[in-house]
């Protein structure tokens, strides 16, 4: 079902959602889908605090609430795991202290900061895994390049939704997938640019994410008939730029997307 939710996005975006005004960023279409993003939680490999967190998430996702989450911030219940009640007691548990969470900052509705308050769909999640467990969250700001260096210098001691491409698999611990979402191809709704040929000679725009730069990598007709890819460092720039006529595409996945497409926010450039 959750799939076919998705599908139903993807059916909507081709035929465009239309914006309520100027800070919409108008309508997309798209031309194609070119890949599978995940969405997980990145720890240290064999660190204890991982199958506690895991436990947390499980636990959260068998009572609803990952679901409740993901509908008020991304429109539809889109949370892949089913989860059980009796996770958290099934795992050691080290001694209390403080859990440090990273997540991107600038990847809404994810997370952004509203004025003052940092908000959104993983600070909800991080918040919500600190009140399971009966701990005290902090909340900081990462990239995903710097997942594994935050990672092991104990910044941080989870990396929270983020693709699991961010790090080396063999070196880290990847979490349960929360969700997945199509990689899409994007244009205007009123753009000429119809397929992926009429792409030629010109440069499209994604964002920092590698599970997107891999896709865009791995996509031989993308790469032969485009002029390269001009990587944005968040979503925001990365559409407005292609509002703006910089880029005559872009790659992103469908659950960032639609979120622009579906409601205006007050962190657009």
């Amino acid at each position: 079902m959750k799939r076919i939710l998705a599908l139903i996005l993807v059916a909507a975006l081709c035929l465009g959602l239309a914006g309520c005004g100027k800070d919409e960023l108008g309508s997309y279409s798209v031309l194609e889908k070119i890949g599978t993003k995940q969405y997980a939680s990145i720890y240290r490999s064999n660190d204890l605090i991982s199958d506690v967190v895991e436990a947390c998430i499980s636990g959260l996702a068998a009572s609803g609430s990952l679901s409740r989450l993901s509908a008020k911030w991304l429109g539809s219940d889109f949370i892949e795991i089913e989860g059980s009640t009796t996770a958290l007691s099934e795992v050691d548990i080290p001694p209390e202290r403080v859990l440090i969470i990273g997540v991107d900052t600038d990847a809404p509705p994810f997370a952004y900061m509203n004025g003052e308050n940092l908000e959104g769909f993983s600070v909800d999640i991080a918040n919500a895994i600190g009140s399971y467990m009966g701990w005290d969250v902090k909340i900081i700001p990462v990239k995903s390049a710097e997942i594994a260096t935050q990672l092991s210098s104990g910044n941080i001691d989870c990396a929270l939704c983020f693709a699991p491409e961010c790090v080396d698999a063999s070196k880290y611990r990847i979490g349960q997938v929360l969700m997945e979402s199509d990689i899409v191809i994007a244009v205007p709704e009123n753009s000429n640019v119809k397929n992926i040929r009429r792409i030629r000679g010109e440069r499209i725009g994604t964002i920092s994410d590698p599970a997107l730069e891999k896709a865009i990598s791995e996509h031989d007709k993308l790469v032969k008939h485009s002029d390269g890819a001009t990587v944005y460092v968040t979503p925001p720039r990365c559409i407005s730029a292609m509002e703006k006529g910089w880029c005559v595409a872009i790659v992103m996945d469908i659950l960032m997307l639609e979120a622009y497409a579906a409601r205006t926010y007050n962190y657009f450039e």
